[in-house]
């Protein structure tokens, strides 16, 4: 059994740029952090996709479709859950989920490639992390649907080994019962693995699964701040998660 990961100095966002600019100064360091490693979880909104236009978009014609009439963005940002039944039982009744379901469903991948832009760097750090020989997972509050669709367009399902999405689990982050279910399914051992997230839920749910955990910093509206005591390792821009694993595994 190999040794539990050792959290390194939490690197400030000043150090790790510096890190970005002049890797040959760290990269010694951050391979030994990178082998402590066996799996990478990674979060999908605001990690791998800048998703903020299509849920805005998403849920506008979703509910106009339901409802009758165009919700402003400041009634969306109101209603946003973790979850998409969330969002979609803030407004609709538990008798009409399923027709909100099936509307969500219309929508989503016709507003997919105009609305969700990808974080390129980010799903390149994605396939770093598997080319490097770690078992990868997604753990995301969208439906099985929306998720699957999202990492087909992305180009990276075929590396995903396990996905845990709302329809795996009970409860929403913060807690951490979609990340215990990739751990189990990947035979992960928690302080062997490490939950990237953009999200104060997700450094919280990785804190009571026992794993490490990363911010990723880049994301348009992240809630975790610079000097957030929950994440081990903070990535200011996407770039550095890519160098984290790619440049390593190719210096």
């Amino acid at each position: 059994m190999k040794p539990p990961f050792n959290p390194p100095r939490k690197r400030p966002v000043d150090d790790f740029d510096d890190c970005v600019d002049d890797f040959d100064d760290c990269v010694d360091d951050f391979d030994d952090c990178v082998d402590d490693f066996d799996g990478i979880v990674f979060d999908l909104d605001g990690v791998l996709l800048d998703s903020w236009q299509l849920y805005l978009g998403l849920y506008r014609n979703v509910f106009a479709d339901l409802v009758g009439r165009e919700f402003s963005d400041e009634e969306l940002i109101g209603h946003a859950r973790t979850t998409e039944s969330g969002t979609l039982s803030a407004v609709l009744s538990p008798s009409r989920l399923t027709e909100g379901f099936d509307r969500l469903k219309y929508w989503y991948p016709r507003l997919f490639d105009d609305l969700a832009p990808p974080y390129p760097e980010a799903v390149a750090a994605l396939r770093a992390a598997h080319d490097r020989g770690k078992k990868v997972g997604i753990f995301t509050g969208k439906t099985r649907f929306t998720a699957e669709f999202s990492l087909e367009r992305l180009g990276v399902a075929d590396v995903v080994d396990s996905l845990s999405s709302e329809d795996d689990y009970e409860t929403p982050k913060p807690h951490p019962g979609g990340l215990l279910r990739i751990l189990k399914r990947l035979d992960l051992e928690p302080e062997r693995t490490l939950f990237i997230g953009d999200q104060k839920i997700d450094l919280l749910a990785g804190r009571e699964a026992h794993t490490a955990t990363a911010a990723a910093r880049w994301a348009v509206y992240t809630t975790i701040d610079r000097d957030d005591t929950h994440a081990d390792l903070f990535f200011p821009t996407a770039r550095s998660c890519l160098d984290f694993f790619d440049h390593i595994s190719n210096g």
